[in-house]
């Protein structure tokens, strides 16, 4: 949370200056919906991203300045193949089949969704946690 506010009380300055802007935020569906033993300090951290969302789109908001996260679910990255630090090859295929739309996410994914919240099409939406997971969440917790 310190590197994420290191990063956005000098960017929100400047969004300020020019009278507006939109800050988007990582959090991850173990920040959201559920935690992993192994893995308290990444639930924990991830949690709080979510408050630090709904914090600064009240202190922001009356400055033009829109702040929301996304939650990714499992997406197809460097990390959740290593068996390592996640589910490597054979967890994410078994992920896979559990989501409700078939597959693991892609970062394009993500992406997609970065691009509508910084977009004016998102210009009445702050303070909001998206969850990117293919409908994991709803189908199977």
């Amino acid at each position: 949370l310190k590197g994420m506010l290191r990063v956005i009380r000098p960017a929100a300055a400047g969004m300020k200056a020019r009278g507006g802007g939109s800050i988007i935020c990582l959090s991850s569906i173990m920040g959201v919906a559920y935690g992993w033993d192994e893995h308290v300090h990444y639930s924990s951290a991830k949690a709080g991203v979510v408050g630090l969302v709904r914090g600064l789109a009240v202190e922001l908001g009356r400055s033009g300045i829109r702040v929301n996260g996304i939650a990714p679910g499992y997406i197809r990255t460097a990390q959740l193949l290593s068996e390592k630090h996640s589910l490597g090859p054979e967890g994410a295929k078994t992920v896979g089949d559990i989501v409700p739309l078939g597959r693991i996410g892609q970062p394009d994914d993500i992406a997609d969704v970065v691009g509508f919240l910084a977009s004016d099409a998102a210009r009445y939406l702050t303070g909001q946690v998206i969850t990117v997971d293919g409908g994991l969440m709803v189908g199977r917790y």
